[in-house]
């Protein structure tokens, strides 16, 4: 607790409570108490809070509270707040880029054609959020939420019209394979009822992804109950079950964001989302967007996900014509961003070693 670091740092006995000081006494403390948390960089709403339940306390224990409105307590507390510039760069920094399809097809090369098999589900799980605007939380499995697709609720459909599971793939031809089906379910925007998404053959990237995935399917050895974005992996007699986590996701597009010349502190998990909404917009509107991602028709959730540019109006690319449109080159108009897309992306550790053995 701050309370007693502060106490042990300053000298002061460790039985001393602030309810006990004189007025002048407690003002000084205080004050000094403040600054405390102040050089600990603790942020100023934090700071607010800690004083909070202080007094709080103090008050139930009908305590004096007044010297938490003198004026020196006041201005101590104002010190704490951020400049106007020192707020705008902490935002500039926290502000999120959307990820790219062309971003993507590059981690498919370097992930999934190249990559173990880590790679290749950690690129799985960046297409899936991308292509259908998932949470974080649907495609990885991370213990906070019960959302995480599971390998019972994606379901193959042959063209025999039969349908499979992802453990009764094995070695069944990718070109009988019509399209994958994912359940998705527990969507509080959707009054927790149950969203079918369909992929299937209706562009040459769609056939790539739902061939990918049976691929996945295959090498994986996922089983029912396991989540989708799942592997087992035998050295020995071991048997190990991996799940994607947010760290592999993470990593993954702050490759791909330096890569293409960006600052990656940028990107995020979140960035798939805000990209593929912001594509999805200039696709089909915003209905498109909400039936995609599982948003209620009434809602306005999607305009959280709308990144503006001089060039459109209305979303982040040029054109309105295609779902491919969105280019990292765009995001960088969009952010004013100067990087060299060639000289960052040969700095890479994984262009690095493509350099050497073959070319991007």
């Amino acid at each position: 607790m701050e309370w007693e670091k502060f106490k042990r740092i300053n000298g002061y006995q460790y039985n001393m409570e602030l309810e006990h000081l004189a007025f002048d006494t407690q003002r000084v403390v205080l004050v000094k108490f403040i600054r405390h948390l102040h050089e600990n960089n603790i942020t100023a709403s934090v700071i607010n809070q800690i004083l909070a339940s202080i007094q709080f306390f103090m008050k139930v224990h009908c305590k004096d509270v007044q010297v938490f409105a003198d004026s020196s307590i006041q201005l101590a507390r104002r010190a704490t707040l951020p400049t106007q510039r020192s707020e705008s760069i902490r935002k500039e920094k926290s502000t999120r880029y959307p990820v790219t399809l062309d971003m993507l097809m590059w981690l498919r090369h370097d992930y999934y054609v190249h990559g173990d098999i880590d790679d290749k589900m950690t690129y799985l799980g960046c297409i899936l959020g991308f292509t259908f605007m998932w949470r974080v939380s649907q495609y990885v499995s991370d213990n906070r939420t019960g959302h995480a697709i599971l390998s019972e609720d994606v379901r193959f459909k042959l063209v025999s019209n039969r349908v499979i599971r992802p453990w009764e793939v094995k070695n069944i031809n990718k070109s009988v394979f019509e399209c994958v089906v994912f359940v998705v379910r527990s969507n509080k925007q959707r009054g927790n009822e149950t969203q079918h998404l369909y992929l299937g053959r209706k562009s040459i990237k769609e056939t790539q992804l739902l061939e990918d995935l049976i691929e996945w399917c295959r090498i994986s050895g996922v089983q029912e109950g396991d989540p989708f974005m799942s592997r087992y992996t035998t050295k020995g007699k071991r048997v190990t079950h991996k799940k994607l986590t947010r760290n592999m996701v993470s990593t993954a597009l702050k490759v791909v964001a330096s890569a293409f010349g960006f600052d990656e502190v940028h990107f995020a998990p979140h960035g798939l989302r805000i990209g593929a909404a912001t594509a999805g917009k200039a696709k089909g509107g915003r209905e498109f967007v909400k039936g995609t991602a599982g948003w209620d028709p009434k809602s306005d959730n999607d305009l959280r996900y709308e990144h503006g540019t001089p060039l459109d109006d209305n979303a982040l690319s040029i054109s309105r014509t295609c779902f491919s449109v969105l280019t990292a080159e765009q995001v960088k108009v969009m952010m004013a961003s100067q990087s060299n897309y060639e000289e960052l992306s040969k700095s890479t550790p994984r262009c690095r070693r493509l350099a050497a053995g073959e070319t991007l």
